[in-house]
């Protein structure tokens, strides 16, 4: 048995003896109302539709009022005296309204919920939902992000991704699968970056390089130190030193996209999560992100939280542990979603007895090293990193002065958001 072939064995067995013991809640009583805030999006509709409409068949006396909105229309929901139980969000709206002190800290029922594993959940995941100790929301769904490639490309070019490799590995093999036309146009390249300024793709290759974007505490961008600022130069070398990928405006990347570039055929691998799904014609395996000084990714995640006014705040907790246990499992979940549950034991079933590509484990082992970017309570985090990250892969300023002027234009709004609240 080779090297792979023993640690895929063994993470299945690991995976294989997690006690299980999800409570199908059926009681009865006085009648309850919940009111839930669900992500609005209509996969997301129609998945808490069903599994409303299950769980109020197992329970009579709990009705569901289901609101489609956002963490933003939340907050001026609340501030107008509507009641709402719980809410169901993306991961890039969860730290403003959890630093408002809108989200209850679920630690409170957890100490009471006698059946409940935490040992059942990627650790990662949770993890991004702690702030100063407490624990403001549950991952529903997860995805690292994790390279997808073209199995034509790497059978054409006599290549082999290993399990195991290195940055230089991947530019090497990716120079093996970058190829010019006769009049020295390149017309396919060996990697595409996905994204260039998001705030949960560009950290990847500052993390790669040790360095980090935001303080221990998250109270300050830290992106300027020079760890971080070589992890951006080391983002744009792909393309301007190592020619296997294109920076943004490139005329060879069709509609500015580098998801499109893939699908057509005119680059050989992209880092991607779960919740993307290839074109159905294209044959292609996952690989880990490779090691740089250090093996890292990023994590998405979409989340439960329940409100910290809400008059049921147990029976919410009731029914997300059924939102997140029962209704997560596989033939359920994933005619919604191609993204992994946050309950390991669904997870691993999804991808052992229900897998889209041959090596569908590596999403698994990849929650070792991946992390949920950080979006600050600032509503402009996002225009600040296009601001200066745009700019950047035109060549019109330096690595370190995108870094410089990300962390001045965030830290200026951070310190006056951490002034107002006096902390």
């Amino acid at each position: 048995m080779t090297n792979n072939s023993k640690r895929k064995y063994w993470l299945i067995n690991i995976l294989s003896v997690i006690l299980v013991c999800p409570v199908v809640q059926v009681s009865s009583g006085a009648e309850v109302h919940l009111t839930a805030w669900i992500y609005n999006n209509t996969g997301w509709l129609n998945f808490h539709r069903q599994a409303f409409a299950d769980y109020e068949a197992l329970n009579p006396h709990i009705k569901i009022d289901m609101v489609p909105g956002t963490a933003d229309t939340l907050v001026v929901a609340l501030a107008g005296g509507v009641q709402v139980d719980f809410i169901y969000e993306a991961s890039g709206r969860y730290t403003a309204p959890a630093a408002a002190g809108l989200y209850a800290d679920l630690n409170h029922f957890i100490g009471k919920d006698e059946t409940f594993n935490m040992s059942n959940y990627f650790t990662n995941a949770v993890e991004g939902y702690i702030r100063e100790s407490a624990l403001f929301g549950m991952p529903q769904t997860v995805s690292p992000a994790i390279l997808f490639y073209n199995k034509n490309f790497t059978a054409q070019a006599g290549v082999v991704i290993p399990h195991n490799w290195t940055w230089d590995d991947l530019i090497a093999i990716a120079k093996k699968m970058t190829r010019q036309s006769a009049g020295s146009n390149t017309e396919q390249y060996g990697y595409a970056y996905e994204n260039w300024t998001h705030y949960n793709r560009w950290p990847i290759y500052v993390w790669l390089n040790g360095g980090d974007v935001f303080s221990a505490d998250l109270r300050q961008v830290i992106v300027e130190q020079p760890a971080a600022v070589e992890g951006l130069q080391f983002m744009k070398d792909l393309a301007s030193v190592h020619g296997i990928a294109v920076l943004p405006g490139h005329p060879s990347l069709p509609d500015n996209n580098y998801t499109k570039q893939f699908e057509v055929g005119r680059a050989a691998m992209l880092p991607s999560t779960r919740f993307y799904n290839p074109p159905a014609n294209m044959e292609y395996a996952l690989a880990h992100m490779p090691k740089l000084t250090q093996q890292a990714t990023s994590l998405i995640s979409n989340y439960y939280s329940i409100i910290a006014t809400s008059k049921h705040a147990d029976e919410s907790w009731k029914l997300i542990r059924y939102l997140l246990e029962i209704s997560t499992k596989p033939g359920t979940i994933d005619r919604f979603t191609q993204a992994l549950p946050s309950y390991i034991p669904n997870a691993r079933e999804l991808i052992i007895n229900h897998p889209r590509a041959a090596n569908e484990l590596l999403w698994v082992e990849a929650m070792d090293y991946a992390r949920m970017p950080y979006s600050p309570p600032i509503s402009s985090w996002q225009d600040i990193n296009n601001k200066y990250l745009t700019p950047f892969g035109r060549g019109d300023i330096s690595a370190r002065a995108a870094a410089e002027g990300i962390a001045r234009e965030a830290n200026a709004l951070l310190n006056e958001y951490y002034a107002a609240k006096g902390k």
